[in-house]
Formats: C-alpha cells, structure tokens, sequence
C-alpha cells in the first residue's frame, strides 16, 4: 500500500504595482494532488493568455486522467507513468500556446514559464519549463527542486555544481513555453514525507528573495492560506515590480507509516555519504534514487559471487553485508557504507563473494542507469568525474604511507 496524504494548499497572485495587466496564472487543486504556476509574456494581453491556457491545458489532462492518477495512488502503477503524463501535459501546453500564437493577431511571440507538481502515491511529480521556481522544506531545510531556464544559470551549469549554485544575474530565458512547437521539459520524481511543506512561485516573487533562510522560517509558521498572503505581501512591501505569484502546499498522514518515512530519510542519507554523492543536495539526489534499486536479501543470500562480472554501486541501507575471498573474510558493510563506485565507470569482475550476514537491503545503483542520468546532465557528470579523480589520487598518495593490506581505509577497488 502506498503512502496517503492530506493536502492543503492555498494560491494567491497579485498584479504588482508597475505592470498593467496580472500575466500570471495557477492552479490549486487538493483533489486532483495537482497545482501549476505559470508567468506569461507577450504584448497587450496576450501573456496573461499564454499563462491560462497553459495551467488549464495541463489541469484538462491531469483531470482526464484520474484514473491513473488513483492508480498511482494505491500503488498499482509506478511514479514514473505519471512522470511521463505530466511532461505530456507540458508539451501539449506548449504547442496550444504556440498554435493560439499563430493562429490570433496581435499575439505572436507570445509565451510562458510554468512549474507544476502533481503528488500521488507518495511521490511527488515535478515539471518544469522557464524560471518559476518550486521549494521544499523538510526538516527546517529549504530546498530549490527546480533549476532556472536562464542563459546566465545554464553557463553556470555548463561550469559545474559548483558553479551552479550562485545566484542568477540574468533573466533572459533559454525555455520557454508557446515560442517554438515544442519545448525541453525538465522532470523530476522523489519521494514525499509528512510535515514537508512545497512553494510554486513565479519570479515575481523570487526576484525580491535574498535570504533562503527567512523563506524557510516563513514557509514553516502558519497555514497555507497564512503563508501565500505572508509571502505575496513580501514582494509588494519589496517593490512589487512584476506580477507576484505563490501557491504553498502543505502535506500530512493520512495515514501514518513511521517505518517508510524513516526509511526514505535514510536512503537519502544513506547515498549523501557516499563520496561521489556528497553535497549533491536534494534534487540530485532524488534523481540517483530513482534510478536505483532497492533489492532486499535473505542472511546467507549471495548478492555477488567472486569472478562475475560488476557494473554497480551498492549502498547498505539495513542489515550487515560481508565480503569473502576464497572463503576468507575480508570485510564487513553496515548501514550507509558502500562499495562498486569505480565499477561505474569500469566494469570488472568481482575479486570477493558479497553476500548477506543477516537480513538487508541495498540500494544498487547500475552503471547503465547512471548513464542514463549524466546524459539528461553531462554538467553533473563533469562533477562526478572530478569528484572520483580527487579520491582516487588521494588513495594512491595514502597507499605510500600505509602498509600493504591494511584495513584502515576500506574501499571498493582494495575489497571488491
């Protein structure tokens, strides 16, 4: 059985005080799980246009699909159609807008930005195109699940994670929907917890936001309804510019499952320990789980025996794992530690049986499904790659200074 949630949510959009006409547009809908944000642009009042036909187009083929939508819910089909469904949404936005743009006079160049989410199932589904924005808070810590569609933040990107976290200067936007047929959407599936709190906004808002940490304070007192008028007075008390948007969506058990939401808190922290995956942050890491498998073992089940060939990582997440070689115990892994990251990057055969001391479960991440992801995003492979380069050459500068066969530094490419 899937996980349940109560939804509450709350949307609120004001014009602003130097702009004639309010562009934006939202949806909220607590039954459907769903809530878009979308900020349009064009001449006369073609914008406004763009940013309603495209949160009803995308609420239209949500709602024609309910019946996935429930089947996703109790579990019987996968996030991953409903992540589909909804870049389908998107897409088809698009090319209403685009067509309406062609077809209307006085509307050509017309376009949109939009963020949507739609939970179901435990799972919350993003998609994304422009610089709306969408927040997570959890657990007191506020973070941006969605990646700005800006000429300036897609240089960054192009320079590394690193780079990327700086704050944009530029708004020119390299997507946008209703300019071209089609469009790039970027997606996003991850898990959802109780008591996690979401904000959609457009940039009228995040224009005015220097402070991650007050949002996050803002996002954790009070209702919805409290914190979207909280949010919106804030931009217009900060010069209100622009049009100013924000739907804030609050999440609680329906049913409460201490065992699952635990166990979803420590697969994250479970995979930020390992090296390559450190300080990835949230989104990143929500891709690496969801292309992983989460295999559970029997005690005395064999995982991997020596001489077949590895392409994968392994993370502990429960139980305790050992490694033999010709019969001979060679180590031990626990919850959180791991080994098969170079494997990754360079298949081999295993050189030590891993198999299960006592119950568990691991977290396999194929080297096929990380290709996958790094081809959505050569700039993260770019980082794993240096990443991986650092440690290996701290490795062979420790193995000078380190007996040969010592145990004090236990890694993959000395047990595996």
């Amino acid at each position: 059985m899937s996980a349940a949630f109560i939804l509450n949510s709350h949307g609120l959009t004001h014009g602003g005080f130097a702009r004639q006409r309010n562009n934006d547009a939202f949806v909220a809908d607590d039954r459907l799980g769903l809530y878009v944000v979308s900020d349009g642009m064009g001449g006369q009042a073609a914008g406004g246009e763009a940013a309603q036909l495209t949160v009803t187009t995308v609420r239209d083929i949500l709602r024609r699909q309910r019946s996935l939508l429930e089947a996703v819910g109790v579990g019987d089909t996968g996030p991953e159609a409903l992540e589909l469904l909804l870049q389908h949404a998107l897409l088809e936005a698009c090319a209403a807008v685009y067509n309406r743009a062609c077809a209307a006079q006085g509307s050509a160049g017309m376009g949109a930005t939009v963020s949507a989410v739609v939970i179901a199932g435990g799972h919350a589904v993003l998609a994304h195109v422009g610089n709306c924005r969408i927040y997570l808070l959890r657990q007191q810590k506020l973070e941006q699940l969605t990646r700005d569609h800006t000429l300036t933040a897609e240089h960054r990107r192009a320079r590394g994670p690193a780079a990327s976290q700086a704050p944009n200067s530029s708004q020119a936007l390299s997507r946008v929907i209703g300019l071209q047929p089609s469009v790039g959407v970027d997606t996003l599936v991850m898990e959802v917890l109780p008591a996690d709190r979401l904000l959609l906004c457009t940039d009228g808002y995040t224009r005015y936001l220097r402070d991650s940490r007050a949002l996050g304070k803002q996002l954790a007192t009070g209702s919805a309804a409290t914190v979207a008028t909280k949010l919106v007075e804030a931009a217009k008390l900060a010069g209100g510019e622009d049009n100013i948007t924000c739907v804030v969506v609050s999440l609680a058990d329906e049913q409460a499952d201490p065992a699952r939401n635990s166990a979803v808190i420590e697969r994250y922290a479970a995979l930020g320990q390992v090296f390559l995956f450190q300080d990835l942050g949230l989104p990143l890491l929500a891709r690496v789980v969801s292309h992983s498998r989460r295999p559970r073992h029997q005690a005395g089940e064999v995982v991997v025996k020596a001489g077949e060939v590895c392409d994968q990582l392994m993370v502990v997440l429960a139980g305790e794992y050992i490694l033999t070689r010709a019969d001979v115990e060679v180590g031990r892994l626990s919850g959180g530690e791991h080994l098969g990251v170079t494997l990754l990057f360079h298949p081999r055969p295993a050189r030590s049986t891993l198999r299960a001391l006592t119950a568990g479960q691991l977290l396999v991440l194929p080297a096929e499904a990380l290709q996958r992801l790094l081809r959505q995003r050569p700039w993260l492979g770019m980082g794993l790659l240096q990443r991986l380069g650092e440690r290996i050459s701290a490795d062979l500068e420790r193995s000078y200074h380190q007996r040969e066969g010592s145990q004090q530094h236990r890694e993959d490419s000395e047990q595996f």
